[in-house]
């Protein structure tokens, strides 16, 4: 089986500090707690329109809201 790897900066997952990306749903390094010391390649941010917590990459988030998911490198 071959190791995931974050998205956003390419390294693997050696714990349980990851989460897929509301927008593009690729997966990215980020706390899952406030006091882990754990790698951050994105965010948690409210969803506008649903008010729904949603986790964000780093890539997604410095992108404008209307671009396409198809824009990304693999």
């Amino acid at each position: 089986m071959e190791e995931q790897k974050c998205f956003v900066c390419g390294e693997g997952f050696s714990d349980d500090h990851n989460a897929l990306c509301g927008n593009c749903g690729h997966r990215f390094h980020i706390p899952s707690t406030p006091e882990a010391n754990a790698k951050v390649c994105g965010s948690f941010n409210i969803d506008r329109d649903s008010f729904m917590i949603v986790a964000m990459c780093s890539l997604c988030l410095s992108r404008p809201t209307d671009a396409n998911v198809t824009d990304y490198p693999d």
